[in-house]
């Protein structure tokens, strides 16, 4: 009776902790019969993005370099560390269930992953739309090679963070007034920037008011339709 209630006890606390499943789940993992194909194809090369990559070895150098971009982002929009982390905290669930797969990384290494990479990408987008953003040091903007296997690390669809959270951390108000730009450019249109200049497509404007309306998206939904064999 004993073990058998040590099984209902431990097959219950499994039960718990599952979490909701959601119908925006919309990051996956690439099938494992097309892996065997190409592995390098859908593995990033520079820089992991969310958690699926995060942790591999040769990808690790990148870490130091994103925060330094976390760290020029707080400067920026001149909010403090804690609020991030507070507002990420408060969507943990929903943002794990964006990813198809359970995410082994406990709650504050999770949301660590993301406040890095949120930061990261959205500082990413304003240094190629606004140039003068960039310092004089940065690493990834003044080497080609490296901004080259960046960008299309940002294609692979298993390094993706949830669109919601990018949009939540993103303050044009904060960042106009810290950065001496005149233009107001919502993170849709500069994702669109972003892939249509590094992709060479031309004529998409009309697809914006049409990612726009979307409810969620992953990183590279901003690239115009037809262009999905880029993943």
């Amino acid at each position: 009776m004993g073990r058998s209630s040590q099984l209902v006890s431990s097959v219950r606390e499994e039960l718990d902790g599952l979490l909701p499943l959601y119908p925006l789940c919309s990051i996956y993992k690439v099938p494992e019969r097309l892996r065997r194909v190409s592995q390098k194809a859908y593995t990033p090369k520079l820089v992991s993005i969310g958690p699926l990559h995060h942790g591999k070895e040769h990808l690790n150098p990148m870490e130091e370099n994103k925060l330094r971009y976390l760290q020029q982002y707080l400067r920026r929009t001149q909010v403090n560390l804690e609020d991030y982390v507070h507002k990420i905290k408060a969507q943990e669930a929903g943002l794990r269930s964006c990813y198809a797969e359970t995410i082994a990384f406990s709650s504050d290494e999770f949301v660590r992953i993301m406040l890095v990479d949120v930061a990261f990408i959205i500082e990413v987008l304003l240094r190629f739309r606004f140039h003068q953003l960039s310092e004089e040091n940065d690493r990834l903007f003044n080497r080609t090679w490296m901004f080259e296997d960046l960008w299309m690390d940002l294609l692979l669809i298993e390094n993706q963070l949830p669109f919601f959270i990018l949009e939540d951390c993103f303050d044009i108000d904060k960042i106009q007034a810290s950065s001496n730009i005149s233009e107001r450019l919502s993170l849709i249109d500069l994702s669109h920037y972003f892939f249509t200049t590094k992709l060479q497509i031309k004529e998409t404007e009309g697809n914006l008011e049409i990612i726009r309306s979307s409810s969620l998206l992953i990183l590279t939904s901003k690239l115009p339709h037809g262009c999905q064999q880029y993943y």
